[in-house]
């Protein structure tokens, strides 16, 4: 059975839709960094599924809506369980670098490119009305008013964010254990 025989996830996105609040998600925890659909279903199978991910948002970011940047990334949404330990994949966006890289700007190592994203990240929240989160104001935005920071953070979620027991939720691929490579399957709930 080839990859693409089976079935592929559809965005939720319908038409073209901008959520500034998709900036807020938690990276995914350390232990689970190797368990992505990329990795795990092959390269045809993910190009198949972000061209159809950016083709359902007309080609433009979730979060800050631009449509000129020309580069786009499929993001991962996931739901965290930090008690069980469990990450479940909701869905998968089409953003821009600079807020795809606001999300991840821990794994950014060039102060330049970092301090860009997270410019770039933390005028998307506060055009659209929204806090910055705490975090990040911490790295770059230590002149905002307290009124403007969120902590997203909390002392549970970050002891839990580092367990190395997490195991990750893929049900939304639709696809059986089998198609998913050997090492990976002890971390997988599908």
């Amino acid at each position: 059975m080839k990859l693409s025989d089976l079935n592929k996830p559809v965005s939720m996105n319908l038409g073209s839709q901008c959520n500034p609040e998709i900036l807020y998600h938690l990276p995914i925890p350390p232990a689970l960094h190797k368990f992505n659909a990329r990795l795990l279903l092959g390269k045809d199978w993910w190009d198949d599924i972000r061209m159809s991910v950016y083709a359902s948002n007309n080609w433009a970011c979730f979060a800050c809506d631009d449509t000129e940047g020309g580069q786009l990334d499929a993001h991962e949404c996931y739901d965290f369980d930090f008690k069980k330990r469990i990450a479940t994949c909701t869905d998968i966006v089409p953003l821009c670098k600079l807020c795809h890289n606001f999300i991840h700007w821990r794994g950014i190592t060039t102060r330049y490119r970092r301090d860009r994203c997270l410019k770039h990240g933390i005028q998307v929240l506060l055009d659209a009305g929204l806090k910055v989160p705490y975090e990040n104001v911490r790295q770059f935005g230590r002149h905002l008013p307290r009124r403007k920071v969120r902590r997203v953070w909390t002392l549970m979620k970050m002891t839990a964010f580092h367990n190395p027991n997490w195991k990750l939720d893929v049900s939304i691929y639709g696809l059986p254990l089998e198609v998913y490579p050997e090492w990976s399957r002890e971390r997988l709930i599908v």
